[in-house]
């Protein structure tokens, strides 16, 4: 089993590759059956209070090592820091997290700029086909804290 410790110095350089202070970034650890399940929130921008509702900058996901799945993940922008390359870099930063950790699926549960996440290679989840593969490798979703919509998005890593 991966240790909290890895999944934090892994996230850690994560977000310091692609330009982040670590000091606006939180980590929590908790276990869900028996896996490590670590959610990352990232706040910048200046702003002390990183449970702010929104910030300017804002992400946060699950990464589920034991079912090499990240999922409840948002991504929230705001103007003037659109269009800046500020949720690429997120996107990279979880992207290379997930890769490193061994996870190979990566779901964005609320998709409310589809252009963004089509050009950063994420695609419709199609709900009955994840459903197919993923209840094997999950079990039930709802009870580990997985929540999906049609607008949710699904990217498959390629994890060596």
């Amino acid at each position: 089993m991966i240790s909290e410790s890895h999944i934090d110095s892994v996230v850690r350089d994560a977000f310091a590759a692609e330009g982040f202070a670590n000091e606006n970034l939180r980590l929590d650890h908790f276990r869900r059956d028996g896996a490590i399940v670590s959610e990352v929130l990232y706040a910048s921008c200046g702003l002390k209070n990183l449970s702010s509702v929104h910030p300017p900058l804002f992400c946060s996901y699950q990464l589920n090592p034991a079912l090499r799945l990240s999922y409840n993940g948002n991504l929230h922008i705001r103007d003037p820091f659109c269009g800046k390359g500020y949720g690429a870099a997120f996107v990279h930063a979880r992207e290379r997290i997930c890769t490193e950790l061994g996870i190979d699926a990566v779901v964005i549960n609320l998709c409310t700029n589809p252009g963004f996440w089509k050009h950063m290679g994420y695609g419709r989840l199609g709900l009955r086909p994840f459903f197919g593969e993923w209840k094997t490798r999950t079990g039930d979703m709802r009870a580990k804290g997985i929540y999906l919509s049609v607008s949710s998005r699904f990217k498959r890593l390629s994890v060596q």
